[in-house]
């Protein structure tokens, strides 16, 4: 893999931005939250000898019959707002129209996949923001394909049906509809995953994926599978792109503990500690390595049964590397750990491919 394509570099940048984005969200000074001020509230009162215990307890309650009233009252919201939705005139061909434009985007990616001097490196800037704002797009979906698992399924199902048809073995009838009820199983299967621990929920979504693409390969022909394996193109499918992290090799570890000072507000204090447990895990990830005869994740085999099983021991190990962490972090931190959503990291072989520098 000496030479990125299109789609990797793309891959890499989305990866850079939305890496930066994520340090500069969560390294702002964040409100004081107002559960903990209202536990200070209550210790200082608990303190006086004139508050009672009743009293305490007669004021937690109101609090909680608050919060019960604040969360069914957003929960009609919700409903209420969906209901809207879906029926407000022209809703439905506002989403055709925004399918057919994502269709014709597709189309144009496609075709400078396959283009020798683009494949070569030679994109010119309009061209590559013209890719990564496709990319970008179906990576934004996919971020919140279990709250709309509908339009995800019906991207999706695009994204195969225009890939295909690019590359001279289109779906034909049949096909097509088995696949578009696969990807809206699979939608609705993530929608049903519970959001926390995160850790958990991370490995049941790449289960549910691995178990959904086996589906899909089963209905394509070898023609077709092959064909969605050129130039990484089912790498555009895969998981939740949002999500990941894509780190250099070289100085992976402390890549990594930069991150995860940002993505659970660690302090500065905590950084060696961080550092320590990203070490046992890019260890564990240069056992795998070695095990697997691989020099970082193995793009070559993206959707086939190993790279999942690969994709699932980065997942466990990067999870046990944070339980290890977790004895260090106060207890904001630790509920941060079990609620954030977690990063996966695909660690890359420096010399072979671009080097994705640390976050500052």
């Amino acid at each position: 893999m000496r030479r990125s394509t299109p789609i990797l570099a793309v891959l890499l940048l989305a990866s850079l931005l939305a890496n930066g984005l994520l340090a500069v969200r969560l390294s702002r000074r964040t409100e004081p939250d107002p559960i903990a001020a209202r536990k200070a509230a209550a210790a200082e009162r608990a303190g006086r000898p004139d508050e009672s215990v009743a009293t305490l307890k007669e004021s937690l309650d109101a609090e909680r019959k608050k919060n019960e009233e604040l969360r069914v009252r957003i929960e009609r919201l919700e409903t209420d707002k969906k209901v809207l939705a879906q029926d407000a005139p022209g809703a439905a061909s506002g989403a055709a129209d925004k399918l057919a434009a994502f269709r014709a985007k597709l189309k144009k990616l496609f075709k400078t996949m396959k283009d020798p001097a683009a494949k070569a490196g030679a994109v010119d800037p309009e061209s590559m923001v013209e890719l990564t704002d496709t990319m970008m797009e179906f990576f934004k979906l996919s971020a919140t394909r279990a709250k709309d698992p509908k339009t995800y399924a019906d991207y999706l199902h695009a994204f195969y049906e225009v890939g295909l048809d690019g590359e001279g073995s289109p779906l034909t009838a049949d096909q097509s509809a088995a696949l578009s009820k696969m990807f809206q199983e699979y939608g609705e299967g993530l929608g049903r995953i519970p959001q926390a621990p995160a850790g958990e929920k991370l490995l049941k979504e790449i289960e549910l994926e691995a178990a959904t693409m086996a589906r899909v390969k089963s209905v394509l022909t070898e023609q077709q599978r092959t064909a969605m394996s050129k130039d990484n193109m089912e790498l555009l499918a895969a998981g939740n792109m949002m999500s990941m992290s894509y780190v250099s090799s070289q100085g992976a570890a402390d890549q990594i503990a930069k991150q995860w000072t940002a993505l659970y507000q660690l302090d500065a204090a905590q950084l060696p500690q961080a550092t320590v447990a990203a070490q046992q895990y890019v260890d564990a990830m240069k056992r795998l390595n070695e095990e697997t005869k691989t020099k970082g994740f193995p793009f070559a085999q993206q959707g086939t049964p190993e790279a999942y099983d690969y994709r699932l021991r980065s997942a466990r190990e990067q999870l046990a590397a944070l339980q290890t962490l977790s004895g260090s972090m106060t207890s904001a931190q630790q509920e941060k750990l079990r609620t954030q959503t977690m990063r996966e990291v695909y660690m890359l072989d420096g010399a072979a491919t671009v080097t994705v520098p640390a976050d500052k």
